[in-house]
């Protein structure tokens, strides 16, 4: 495992045990490893790079490079996106839109039309470079769970990897699968479907956040729903777990959350149970047995029975990945262990960090 850190306006890397393995040399640096692979931007050249820092391949004349997903991944030259496999080798020619260059997933990739924004169409590509699924739509996303939500006259619905249409593209707004099921919109209220398109919840909420047009759906057997600006839960069948009580709230992620009141954040289990008193200015999603939490202007983490098991004492906190979490401290990046020991931290401040949209 690598874990990425800046310092000076540049990217390295370190293994759990604090070495560094690539020196802070890299304009763009991939968060971590994908399918044995980080990708590299130093010099006017994209690299792949192993897990002990050797570079692999490495390619100039091109304006970006992806991450390995499924053996594939994505190579941009002169706006336009094609794919190489795990040998390197040029399988998609140069073709479709490079901006909306998509990875693989579920075999598929979802790929565009160039040309002018009104005439662009969506569909999908197998790793033959074949397109299994024609350009026929408005809009596209990837595959999840075995269904795709496509726009077709601005209605949305859901296709299988045939192409298919499982849900009829009929409703205002269709989110992604998560957990089998497919929240809708019709006339501005929310429902939910499974993934056979059958009404399990009708269109009964209001959503005043706006978040189920980025990334809301049923998240650890939840979703959460709001109310004139006030925020509670639903199960699988709709009902409602608790009043609409919060001011704000999270989605569930291993069985607890963070909600606010008073204009403070605690955390509650997933049996809707107080485990910590409202005392945080902030709070941040649960992983590997912690919980982010922000005090008086520093964050530290709380353990499932809300004691406070490393201090307050950074100025922002990650998510831990096997058992290391990246921090802030000083205006440099540092990691941390489980125990709250300092594994590795930066010589020099962050500095001013590029924009890293070449990377997907």
């Amino acid at each position: 495992m690598l874990y990425r850190f800046a310092e000076n306006g540049r990217f390295g890397m370190i293994n759990e045990k604090g070495k560094v393995i690539l020196e802070p040399t890299f304009l763009r640096l991939t968060n971590r490893i994908y399918e044995g692979y980080v990708v590299g931007y130093k010099n006017m050249i994209w690299s792949y790079l192993n897990e002990e820092g050797k570079g692999v391949k490495h390619f100039n004349n091109i304006n970006g490079l992806g991450e390995f997903t499924e053996g594939m991944a994505a190579i941009v030259k002169d706006g336009l996106v094609g794919y190489i496999n795990k040998k390197f080798q040029m399988v998609v020619p140069f073709k479709y839109l490079g901006f909306m260059a998509s990875y693989f997933r579920e075999g598929l990739a979802n790929v565009v039309t160039p040309g002018e924004w009104e005439n662009r169409k969506y569909g999908f590509i197998n790793k033959k470079g074949e397109e299994v699924i024609d350009l026929n739509y408005d809009f596209a996303n990837d595959f999840r769970e075995g269904l795709c939500v496509v726009m077709v006259d601005g209605k949305s619905g859901a296709i299988n990897h045939r192409g298919e249409f499982v849900i009829e593209a009929k409703y205002e707004f269709l989110n992604e699968s998560y957990e089998g099921k497919l929240l809708f919109c019709e006339n501005d209220l929310w429902g939910v479907l499974n993934n056979k398109g059958k009404v399990l919840i009708e269109p009964k909420f209001v959503d005043e956040s706006h978040d189920y047009y980025t990334d809301r759906n049923y998240r650890g057997g939840f979703l959460r729903i709001s109310k004139n600006n006030k925020y509670s839960y639903v199960d699988h069948s709709g009902n409602k777990m608790v009043d609409y009580i919060y001011e704000d709230a999270l989605d569930f992620h291993g069985g607890f959350a963070g909600v606010k009141k008073y204009g403070k954040w605690a955390v509650i289990n997933d049996r809707f149970e107080q485990i910590t008193d409202f005392d945080f200015n902030s709070i941040s999603y649960f992983s590997e047995g912690f919980i982010g939490v922000k005090v008086n202007g520093s964050w530290g983490f709380v353990n499932p029975k809300g004691n406070m098991v490393i201090k307050s004492i950074y100025e922002s906190v990650q998510n831990f990945e096997n058992g290391i979490v990246e921090v802030s401290i000083n205006v440099r990046d540092a990691f941390i262990n489980t125990e709250g020991e300092e594994v590795f931290r930066a010589a020099k401040p962050r500095g001013e960090m590029p924009d890293e949209w070449f990377i997907w």
